[in-house]
């Protein structure tokens, strides 16, 4: 049997996950035509604005990636351990981590680090 899936702003159900994105787009419709004067002329963007906190994004798929801030929605589950995340990056990070992936390394002491963010190096910082 499939798993429902409930908006979590409106409650309605789906078992068909394909509907239930279709629906979320729904709620998240709201473009907003932004024209912007340049040394080139005159110049039409398309931004994706979000109902709820109206910020606006670029491209419809960072619109979606941002809901889910809203829904609390965590499609990407990690296989070893059940863990969820909001984006495919932060899944994909997390599995390193379960395979002793590290493939950031500093040049001056060979310490690595699975994130970028972690990098600290205590040779370059005593220099």
């Amino acid at each position: 049997m499939e798993e429902m899936r409930k908006c979590k702003l409106c409650n309605k159900q789906f078992s068909q996950p394909a509907l239930y994105r279709l629906h979320i787009r729904e709620h998240y419709r709201l473009q907003t035509k932004v024209v912007k004067q340049t040394k080139k002329g005159t110049k039409h963007k398309t931004m994706y604005k979000c109902t709820i906190c109206l910020k606006s994004f670029q491209k419809p798929s960072q619109l979606m990636r941002h809901i889910r801030v809203h829904t609390g929605e965590k499609p990407f589950k990690c296989t070893v351990c059940g863990r969820a995340f909001t984006q495919k990056s932060s899944l994909q990070i997390h599995t390193w981590q379960h395979n002793g992936i590290r493939p950031h390394a500093c040049e001056f002491c060979n310490a690595k680090f699975s994130q970028k963010g972690n990098f600290k190096c205590s040779y370059n910082e005593s220099s």
